[in-house]
């Protein structure tokens, strides 16, 4: 399945986490669907959706999808059994997985970016209880 990399959500995350001099991981080929970001130590994959192409609910962006045709519905069924299998392959090795939806990026960008930092921390707390 084709994607995009460094798409302007993906970018404005990767911006906002630099700002915070938090150090990651861009598009790991070796970890399933190439996560767009990624901690290695925390075992966290950062799955960053476009609204449209990932359906994302109600969202006003992925509502325009559903005056498509047959064809274009195949495609997002389609998508959306990859997301599940990609979201299931990362667990089954142990990986945290976070979505971000490109719509809330660009609500709230440090929000959402925070959301990051929130699951790194209580990661690393777990990491020493063990």
């Amino acid at each position: 399945m084709s994607k995009s990399k460094n798409t302007k959500p993906e970018m404005l995350i990767q911006d906002q986490l630099r700002k915070w001099s938090i150090q990651f991981d861009c598009h790991a080929v070796d970890l399933p669907g190439t996560p767009d970001i990624i901690f290695r130590n925390d075992k966290i994959a950062v799955l960053i959706h476009g609204c449209f192409w990932h359906q994302h609910g109600d969202c006003e962006i992925s509502r325009d999808a559903s005056k498509m045709d047959s064809t274009w519905k195949m495609k997002f069924i389609k998508s959306s059994k990859h997301d599940l299998t990609v979201i299931s392959d990362l667990k089954n090795i142990d990986w945290k997985v976070l979505i971000l939806w490109e719509c809330e990026i660009y609500a709230n960008v440090y929000r959402e970016a925070e959301r990051i930092v929130r699951l790194k921390y209580l990661s690393s707390l777990q990491s020493q209880a063990d």
